[in-house]
């Protein structure tokens, strides 16, 4: 049977082991994306003339999605065919390829992202999430939970933007910072601005900024990202030179509008009059209507700053309200909630929070009360074993005290029946000597004699006897009364036996006035009246 319950056991290990680890690594695949990270234009022409008008099966499915990835490498905002996205998604769940239905989760959230779908946008990076928590694949959470992080800034969201900012430095904290591709890089400097550490921002990105080649598609984003560390310091001049560096190569419009915005402010910081409306002309380029940030609100309040310190009081008032509508349009947008609306959704999340806290502690305590009662259980359990055990013991014990009563029982009887034939034969000898011998012959013939301790005068085998026969009156007599000598112990447990005088003296062989000599003698010796009987001062005095 525990044979049975061991193999039911390893069989259900051995299916969620195999549940865990049913996804199939695709070796070449990661190869490709390790060189798509750090040289995408290596893969850019041989992929380019690779036909997939058609999706059917698993390497089609794959050829695509890579055609895609070197696409949105090398062009900022390309996004695939949504459809075609979907079908490869379909191929790679039921071949069980998690790498690459996590690169192609990824990209069709963006195209979420850009239909303004967020619903579904959200939906898209948990399925992703899913998948990489099956895997373990520290650096993918990160990358997911910045992901969401990005997408609640935007929203002004701002609990869930700090709250999956620290948990996507959480998922990463164990892992080495040279083990990194340039994109992880780019996204964790990214996080060091967003929690305010633009020290530990600028010497991060400087050294990246360093390592990343000017084809890279990262190459902008670390420099506009080193500018702005450059710039929370008042470092006015390498804030220039990091926003120049990244303009060379941008082309994503709301990018080119946060660096142009950040050059106006700094060049009006330098002085640079001439140079801070260039970049203010360039800054309105990019801007897009309806679309709100907070650099956009700072952008033109700096502008309306300067406007009145040049007397311009027109453009003053007209960046003014830009920077105010601006502000009314975010605070509109945060969640689409008012503000009340919003105090009402924190409420109900710590409400909620509380909830979850409490069924913790009650399933606690149920775990707790479960595990209680089941110690309960074989405590008593153990504790019923135990008795039965006793009781069988008991029961043995019982059995074998019967037993041995049952043999002592036997044993006294022959003791008296050797008791009887030796009072018998000692009284003959003692009257009529030739019918003695002719009875002790008779008795020989029937075996009787043989054994009789009393006949052959074996006194310590005849005390023992009398010792299992008379509930060991022998043994308590010597100890009560050590004076008496051999002959008055001899006497004493033959009476008990229930030889009488003429008994007694014809087992010694001498008178009866001998006999009645002990007897006396007896008596002093216990402190027993004259002519008491001594048996049943005995028995007084030893029971």
């Amino acid at each position: 049977m525990k044979l049975y319950f061991t193999c039911c056991l390893l069989v259900v290990l051995l299916g969620l082991y195999a549940c865990r680890t049913g996804y199939k690594e695709d070796p070449s695949f990661d190869d490709k994306i390790t060189i798509l990270e750090n040289q995408p234009q290596v893969l850019l022409f041989q992929l380019d003339t690779c036909n997939t008008t058609r999706i059917t099966d698993e390497s089609e499915a794959t050829l695509y999605l890579l055609q895609t990835l070197v696409r949105s490498y090398t062009v900022k905002g390309f996004l695939p065919d949504k459809e075609k996205l979907e079908k490869c998604i379909d191929i790679f769940k039921s071949k069980r390829k998690i790498q690459q239905q996590l690169e192609a989760l990824y990209l069709l959230a963006g195209i979420y992202a850009r239909e303004k779908d967020t619903r579904r946008e959200v939906e898209i990076i948990e399925q992703a999430m899913s998948l990489a928590q099956q895997i373990e694949d520290s650096v993918w959470m990160f990358h997911l939970y910045s992901y969401l992080s990005d997408m609640y800034f935007r929203q002004f969201d701002m609990l869930k933007f700090i709250k999956y900012q620290a948990l996507a430095k959480q998922s990463i904290k164990e892992v080495r910072i040279d083990e990194l591709d340039i994109h992880t890089l780019t996204l964790l400097g990214k996080s060091y601005l967003y929690t305010d550490q633009p020290e530990l921002a600028e010497q991060f990105l400087s050294r990246l900024a360093e390592r990343v080649e000017k084809q890279h598609i990262c190459y902008s984003d670390v420099h506009r990202l080193l500018g702005v560390a450059y710039f929370k310091q008042r470092k006015w001049l390498q804030a220039v030179e990091g926003f120049e560096r990244s303009l060379t190569e941008e082309r994503d419009s709301s990018n080119l509008f946060t660096c142009y915005s950040m050059l106006t402010r700094c060049q009006y910081r330098l002085g640079n009059r001439d140079q801070a409306k260039y970049y203010k002309d360039q800054t309105l380029r990019y801007e897009r209507e309806g679309k709100t940030s907070y650099s956009a609100i700072e952008f033109y309040r700096v502008c309306a700053e300067f406007a009145e310190q040049v007397g311009d009081y027109a453009e003053e008032t007209r960046c003014l309200q830009k920077a105010v509508g601006k502000y009314e349009q975010m605070v509109k947008e945060l969640n689409g909630q008012t503000l009340d609306e919003a105090i009402q959704g924190y409420m109900r999340m710590q409400d909620q929070k509380e909830n979850d806290d409490r069924i913790r502690v009650y399933h606690r305590l149920l775990f707790g009360m479960i595990l209680l009662l089941i110690c309960m259980f074989l405590y008593f359990a153990n504790k019923r074993k135990r008795q039965a055990y006793r009781y069988l013991n008991l029961q043995r014990r019982i059995e074998v005290l019967e037993k041995l009563e049952g043999i002592q029982d036997e044993t006294k009887a022959l003791i008296l029946r050797d008791l009887d034939v030796a009072k018998q034969v000692a009284m003959l000898k003692y009257t009529q000597r030739e019918k003695s011998e002719k009875l002790l012959k008779e008795l020989d013939k029937l075996d009787l004699l043989k054994g009789n301790t009393l006949l052959t005068t074996k006194w310590p085998d005849f005390y023992h006897h009398i010792d299992i026969t008379f509930d060991h009156f022998y043994t308590k007599l010597v100890q009560r009364y050590p004076s008496l000598v051999e002959k008055e112990i001899q006497l004493c447990c033959l009476i008990v036996a229930g030889f009488r005088t003429e008994e007694i003296a014809a087992v010694w062989m001498q008178s009866v006035f001998t006999v009645h000599k002990y007897k006396t003698s007896i008596r002093k010796k216990m402190e027993a009246p004259e002519g008491a009987d001594i048996l049943a001062f005995l028995k007084e005095k030893l029971y």
